[in-house]
């Protein structure tokens, strides 16, 4: 049971940093307990992950006896950080609940469910779409030049890598949701800087995107794209929701 402490209101800066600690010792315990839960089946997720491949590579390799060792703890890390990502989005709400409004605070189950869909649905869709493509484009770029001989801990740091950026930047809309509870952004902010922001979010794309051919890049950049835009309209609902509330409160002292 998680130990009593200080309201978090009422914080110093040493006590945010004590409290940031011990949020990060929660994560680290959450990860590891699930990271060895998926060691059992770590085996299954292997191949599983093989799959985007299967048609696209004939077979993987590997270059010294330890090297399936370091793919089965990257797999099990991996999974157990998704596994935890519950836990992890809840204990990210808990740092920063003292700079959400309290009426807001009430919402944590739906912020920390939304927050868990959006990482799945971005993992699924970075397995499903973006790492066929990217594999393809890959191989073909190796015709007449060389053997693909790729070795089994490549391919899966790879995969793994491209998954975890998928489920990370599905969580925009959730994090515009976050900022704008706090009061740090607003939607007419975000339109604003639209154009801004859409520039920046391509260049990321091409620095995340494992291949140089625009289609590839485009396969992050305009789900991010898509992402801003829905971010948008969730920074607006929960901005309308708070001038109602206020207007509400002001209308109540007055009466």
């Amino acid at each position: 049971m998680e130990k009593k402490r200080t309201n978090p209101d009422s914080l110093t800066l040493i006590g945010h940093l004590d409290e940031l600690r011990v949020r990060i010792f929660y994560c680290i315990g959450f990860v590891v307990a699930a990271a060895f839960l998926s060691i059992s089946f770590s085996k299954q997720i292997i191949e599983f992950l093989k799959i985007p491949a299967s048609k696209i590579i004939p077979g993987f390799i590997v270059l010294k006896p330890t090297e399936v060792i370091s793919v089965y703890i990257k797999v099990s890390l991996v999974a157990g950080i998704i596994l935890a990502s519950p836990a992890l989005f809840y204990q990210f709400w808990k740092f920063i609940r003292p700079i959400i409004e309290k009426r807001l605070q009430s919402g944590i189950i739906k912020w920390v469910i939304s927050a868990a869909i959006l990482f799945f649905i971005g993992t699924l869709f970075m397995y499903e779409i973006v790492l066929p493509f990217g594999l393809n484009f890959l191989m073909k770029m190796t015709e007449g030049i060389a053997t693909p001989m790729i070795t089994l801990n490549a391919y899966i740091s790879f995969v793994l890598a491209i998954i975890f950026i998928g489920g990370v930047i599905f969580e925009i809309p959730v994090i515009s949701g976050i900022l704008t509870s706090a009061g740090i952004i607003t939607p007419f902010f975000m339109r604003k800087k639209r154009k801004e922001a859409i520039f920046f979010l391509f260049l990321i794309a091409a620095v995340i995107t494992p291949t140089v051919d625009i289609f590839n890049m485009l396969l992050f950049a305009l789900p991010m794209t898509i992402l801003y835009e829905a971010s948008i309209i969730v920074s607006m609902v929960i901005y309308k929701s708070k001038i109602q509330n206020k207007t509400e409160e002001v209308y109540a002292i007055e009466n």
